[in-house]
């Protein structure tokens, strides 16, 4: 009876256990190559939303502008004539991409300002003075770039507390405190556009990096 039933759980797992296990990777390596494809698709049409209407003359805050998407973003509204406030923690990236943007439109007015964005969770202060800098400015687009990823990859276990909240405060926090900042205004002139900077790691999960995909 024994070796009957051993001999019954292989052909269980052969005829229904590896076909579902293998149709479910194929499910999800699809389901990634298609994640690839759009983003692939979203880069290469050509843009045809107005983002100048949409700054309406003011401002396009962009955290964690000084480097990578943010500058890069900051670049192409700069091209499109649009006022810039940048926001990131490194004075001189900050102050070299700054020059960069003059060349690029002397025309358009460029604001910066170096801090720690942590900050707006934990110190009531500092958010209050950073709440007063962004209300006295025309803010028509706001791009929540700025994020940080785990340290540790594929090593979770280990992340330390300070770590992990920080991601949670830049990825979440942050982006949540300056929404409702810039909302009221927004409303106001019933204009305005926020941009919230996602990832491919929310749509396919990585393991190496779990509570960044969670967090986008």
């Amino acid at each position: 009876m024994l070796e009957w039933s051993l001999f019954a759980d292989c052909d269980c797992i052969r005829n229904v256990v590896l076909p579902l296990t293998v149709c479910y990777v194929l499910l999800r390596f699809c389901c990634f190559v298609w994640t690839q494809v759009k983003l692939v698709l979203i880069y290469a049409r050509k843009p045809s939303f107005d983002f100048a209407g949409a700054a309406d003359g003011g401002f396009a805050l962009i955290t964690g502008g000084a480097g990578g998407i943010g500058r890069s973003c900051a670049i192409e509204f700069a091209k499109l004539g649009i006022n810039l406030f940048l926001i990131d923690y490194s004075a001189d990236i900050l102050s070299k991409t700054v020059s960069e943007l003059r060349k690029i439109n002397p025309k358009i007015k460029i604001k910066s300002k170096v801090m720690d964005l942590t900050k707006l969770m934990t110190e009531e202060d500092v958010y209050e003075e950073f709440k007063s800098d962004i209300d006295a400015e025309k803010i028509g687009i706001l791009f929540n770039n700025a994020g940080i990823a785990e340290t540790k990859l594929f090593n979770y276990a280990e992340s330390t507390y300070g770590e992990i909240t920080n991601l949670v405060k830049i990825n979440i926090g942050v982006p949540a405190l300056i929404d409702r900042i810039v909302l009221p205004q927004m409303l106001s002139r019933k204009k305005g556009l926020i941009m919230n900077m996602g990832s491919a790691s929310a749509k396919t999960p990585v393991g190496a990096l779990p509570l960044y995909g969670a967090s986008k």
